[in-house]
């Protein structure tokens, strides 16, 4: 699953992220964000960041153990060379926005928006889908969305997708009205 919301990016984890993405081919960039998912999700464990991210060990050694915790990981050799180079300037620690980068530089370049949906109860594929394609018709992009349910939703949907936000719920359609009303009066 994707890791949602705008987070801040370095300029040094852009950069990296930059040039994995010029290194691979733009047609293996999903197989290559899946893997840096993983890799991810790993350092993520709290033991496994307090580790690569120790004071106590020299850069070597950071190396040695980064190596040693992937290894097992069936990842392409462009992202273990990443890695190593990351333990090797110690910059273990921005991996996670160097994966945040890469799917921004991935999503640009393949015209691709992600974004949220939320409503009161679960959408039928059927709905999901006729939403898809308006939203994708009127952005001009391929959708990437993840659906939740929101029971304080009186009816209706909101979306927030890239920057665009399509709030379609009641609560909304009857503020609107109302406003309407009072400045017609």
């Amino acid at each position: 699953m994707a890791k949602s919301g705008q987070q801040h990016q370095s300029e040094v984890s852009k950069r990296y992220a930059k040039a994995l993405f010029e290194i691979v081919t733009a047609s293996r960039a999903d197989t290559i964000l899946v893997q840096l998912r993983k890799i991810q999700d790993l350092f993520e464990n709290p033991k496994v960041k307090n580790l690569v991210c120790s004071p106590v060990l020299s850069k070597e050694e950071k190396v040695t153990v980064t190596e040693k915790l992937i290894a097992s990981l069936s990842i392409d050799k462009e992202i273990f060379g990443l890695i190593k180079l990351l333990a090797l300037k110690d910059r273990i620690s921005d991996f996670a926005d160097v994966v945040s980068s890469f799917e921004s530089i991935s999503d640009t370049q393949n015209k691709v928006l992600r974004g949220v949906v939320q409503s009161q109860q679960e959408l039928t594929a059927q709905e999901r889908k006729e939403l898809e394609k308006r939203i994708s018709d009127f952005t001009g992009a391929q959708l990437i969305l993840e659906y939740s349910e929101n029971p304080e939703l009186i009816g209706g949907i909101k979306a927030h997708v890239g920057s665009y936000t399509f709030d379609g719920s009641l609560s909304t359609q009857l503020s609107r009205l109302k406003e309407q009303v009072v400045s017609k009066s």
